[in-house]
């Protein structure tokens, strides 16, 4: 089973539902329906295979995917549909450090931070955030963790009303 390109398709498969939402004017998206909608499209895709997909499991990870039992994906996620939220890097890197210690207790495991909302919030957003949108691949360096950083993975930020940007969180080599 190739997980890179499920991840692919799930970042764009939950574009495409986040687009249906905006062009209905439902602006008030909680991190609940992208959970639901992340689970929804790995159930379909590990349909009759030894994975399975699971909400706030594994010490509260927003959605992870399991082999035989064995955590492989971890997913946190950040989301900005509402008017009055702004991309905040406080937030993000608590779940930076969470994943962390996740894939340090297992060597192969991978762990993405996902953020999705609304066009609009972008531009003025921490850097990482910034250099994603404009195809800039660097790495970045996670603030107070001496062995993470984060690298760009996927991304939708086409025609619409709305973004998924993703990283993978990778510990550093000591």
């Amino acid at each position: 089973m190739d997980l890179t390109s499920a991840h692919a398709k799930m970042v764009r498969d939950l574009y495409l539902e986040s687009e249906k939402r905006a062009n209905r004017d439902l602006s008030d998206s909680p991190e609940y329906d992208t959970q639901k909608v992340i689970s929804d499209f790995y159930e379909d895709w590990f349909r009759n295979t030894e994975y399975e997909v699971r909400r706030e499991c594994a010490g509260k990870v927003d959605v992870v995917v399991f082999k035989n039992d064995d955590e492989q994906i971890y997913y946190e996620l950040k989301t900005y549909y509402k008017s009055n939220e702004k991309i905040g890097t406080k937030e993000i890197f608590k779940d930076v450090e969470k994943l962390a210690v996740k894939i340090g207790q297992k060597p192969g495991r991978k762990a993405y931070i996902l953020v999705a909302g609304r066009k609009k919030k972008l531009g003025n957003g921490p850097v990482f955030v910034d250099h994603h949108v404009s195809d800039n691949r660097e790495y970045y360096d996670v603030p107070n963790q001496d062995n993470v950083f984060l690298r760009p993975s996927r991304k939708d930020v086409s025609k619409g009303q709305t973004f998924v940007l993703t990283w993978e969180v990778i510990l550093k080599s000591s």
